[in-house]
């Protein structure tokens, strides 16, 4: 029935002019045959009906409606015929006007039905058609023995492959060298009746490096039964995403790249390294330079007098160093770097001409240089180098310089520093006494302490005076600020302390003289100062002192016992009115008397020293001598909060009565 209906469809698709003659000429023939027949020998009803079928299934539904017309004019009329014997009024010629009026309609629309159908059959065909022709992934579909049915034009693209010549053929013949693990996939899927999906395929090329990289989906075609009646086969050409992937990969593993050496390069000049001498600076920043550049030796050379360079630092090439070997600006590689301020690489050093014999005799292979420049002065040269052959690339020499610049800045401001702090050192030194003289019956230790890597001259001061009467005067202070102001000022109540020594036996007159004397300078600074006379007796002495904002002294008995001994009275050279009030203790053969700076207790958070912590630790010195006294609680207060990281100077004088 399927097969007619599809010949039928094919003959009014090559011929649709044949139903419309139909139509018209078999009416005709009825006629003929109507008039002709003799009564009784022809029913033209069954030849009606015969022939709208016969019209409607080669010319449609519009052809059968036409022909069904026609023919029913006909029939009407072979009954107005006086000899024909299809009566109007005989029941069996109304059944077959009717039936062939039935048929004729029916059998119109079923035709109509079944173009439809066809005509969706082939919509669809042509869109599966075109969705699998221009679809962007390859596709093939192949029967239950595994030959090829079908292929897409974007496999054939894929595979080089013309596919009317591979139609029929086993799974394989499109490439060969995948005809086994492709085989196998596909009986798998028939058996499991499960896709297997995500299987990348590399394909070597000629040479055998990869060429194309596939990602294949195999699944199992089933029919309206669940069986599996063939297989499907996707392809994808997933090369450039890989391409892309590896370069992705490439771009980000640079950037972690260039971000771990970023941080390096920070890393090289820590602010912390600013706090370094010189030397254990250079060690430093070499280390990290040599983390930083994956070498094995760095050097750097300073510029020194003479238009020489030397010194510096080495890590594998120590014996430089050590040999003190000088090269002149100009000569050498390291000479030359200086005189042209300009990188200089070298993939093989034994293909040049070296002036230091131990970077001749090293063994190392490859040398990169770069100069030391800071604010556009030389500082100096560096240089890294590798025991086996390397390629120093722009990108390495460009991060050497910046390196470099940040080693130049480090040392420069460490020299800087240096200097600073030497100048500052022989200042400082001015306005403290060379040694805190002793008598007899009197132990004096003292000790001056600067804060941090501070470069400016501090205020404390403190001094030791001992009078033709045999009495020993003493005195501590600590002027508000630092700087060259701090220092005058300072400068001023040393000595004004001093010259009140002579001329005043009253420590609270003292203090009052000074501030006078201070209120005269034009400067908004103030001092704190404890002033005092220790009188020797028979048994002992007694310390006769006065405080000006200064912190209490303390006594350490012979038994173990500490206390704070004065009264507190106004700071100096800075209030109207100020009270100070002279104080006296006794202390026994065997006591201790602590002066001391606010350096020693004003520590920012918990490493700051309490009066009992401090009462507690000067017990704990109990019967040291002065200098070890002085020593344990610098140490005590160097555990507690490094010098290096204070921010306010340290001063101790501490004085034992002997027996």
């Amino acid at each position: 029935m399927t097969e007619a209906a599809a010949a039928f469809a094919r003959a009014r698709e090559r011929m649709p002019w044949l139903g419309w003659v139909l139509a018209f000429l078999l009416p005709l023939v009825l006629a003929v045959a109507v008039d002709i027949a003799e009564s009784g020998t022809v029913f033209p009803g069954a030849l009606a009906v015969a022939s709208v079928l016969l019209v409607a299934l080669l010319g449609g539904v519009r052809a059968g409606l036409v022909a069904t017309a026609l023919n029913a004019v006909v029939l009407w009329w072979a009954a107005l015929l006086p000899k024909s014997s299809f009566g109007i009024d005989e029941p069996r010629s109304l059944v077959g006007l009717g039936l062939m009026v039935l048929c004729g309609v029916g059998t119109s629309y079923i035709v109509r039905w079944l173009d439809r159908a066809e005509e969706s059959a082939s919509a669809t065909a042509r869109l599966l058609d075109s969705l699998l022709s221009n679809a962007p992934i390859g596709f093939a579909y192949y029967d239950r023995d595994l030959r090829l049915v079908l292929m897409n034009d974007a496999l054939a693209t894929m595979t080089n492959v013309d596919p009317e010549q591979h139609i029929g053929h086993e799974v394989g013949s499109i490439i060969p060298a995948l005809q086994a693990t492709t085989r196998g996939y596909m009986r798998r899927v028939m058996e499991e009746r499960q896709p297997i999906l995500g299987i990348e395929i590399d394909l070597p090329d000629p040479n055998g490096a990869p060429a194309a990289h596939w990602l294949a989906n195999y699944y199992p075609v089933l029919d309206g039964r669940r069986r599996v009646v063939g297989i499907g086969l996707t392809v994808s050409d997933v090369t450039d995403a890989r391409t892309h992937l590896a370069l992705e990969q490439l771009a980000r593993a640079d950037a972690e790249r260039f971000s771990g050496q970023l941080e390096g390069l920070l890393w090289v000049t820590d602010v912390a390294l600013g706090r370094l001498p010189l030397h254990d600076l250079l060690e430093e920043l070499m280390h990290r330079v040599r983390t930083i550049m994956s070498v094995d030796a760095v050097r750097i050379q300073l510029v020194r007098p003479g238009n020489r360079l030397g010194g510096g630092g080495a890590i594998g090439l120590e014996a430089e160093v050590e040999q003190e070997i000088d090269t002149p600006i100009g000569v050498g590689v390291s000479g030359t770097i200086a005189a042209t301020r300009a990188p200089l690489v070298i993939e093989d050093l034994s293909q040049v001409e070296i002036a230091s014999p131990v970077l001749a005799s090293s063994g190392l292979t490859s040398l990169a240089g770069v100069p030391l420049l800071c604010n556009d002065q030389l500082v100096g040269v560096m240089h890294v180098a590798t025991l086996n052959s390397r390629t120093f690339t722009s990108h390495d020499i460009d991060l050497l310089l910046r390196a470099a610049e940040r080693v130049a800045t480090a040392i420069d401001r460490t020299q800087v520093n240096e200097r600073e702090r030497a100048m500052v050192a022989t200042l400082q030194s001015s306005l403290l006494p060379r040694e805190m003289p002793s008598t007899p019956r009197l132990d004096v230790a003292a000790h001056y302490e600067a804060a941090g890597a501070n470069v400016e001259v501090g205020g404390d001061f403190y001094d030791g005076i001992v009078e033709q009467d045999g009495s020993y005067v003493v005195f501590i202070g600590d002027v508000s600020g630092k700087g060259i102001e701090a220092a005058a000022l300072t400068g001023a109540a040393r000595h004004t302390m001093r010259a009140a020594a002579r001329t005043h036996r009253d420590p609270a007159a003292v203090l009052a003289w000074l501030d006078e004397g201070l209120k005269e300078y034009p400067s908004d600074l103030y001092v704190t100062a404890c002033f005092g006379w220790l009188c020797l007796e028979d048994t002992g002495a007694r310390f006769h002192f006065s405080l000006g904002g200064h912190p209490r002294p303390v006594v350490r008995r012979a038994n173990c016992d500490a206390l704070f001994v004065g009264e507190p009275g106004s700071l100096v050279g800075i209030i109207d009115n100020p009270t100070y009030t002279s104080c006296t203790t006794q202390l026994d053969p065997g006591d201790l008397l602590l002066l001391y700076t606010d350096g020693v207790t004003d520590v920012p958070g918990s490493a700051g020293v309490t009066d009992d912590e401090l009462l507690a630790l000067v017990r704990s010195t109990h019967g040291s001598d002065p200098h070890t006294t002085v020593a344990d609680i610098r140490e005590e207060l160097a555990r507690r909060h490094a010098f290096e990281q204070r921010v306010d100077d340290t001063a101790l004088v501490a004085i034992r009565v002997t027996s």
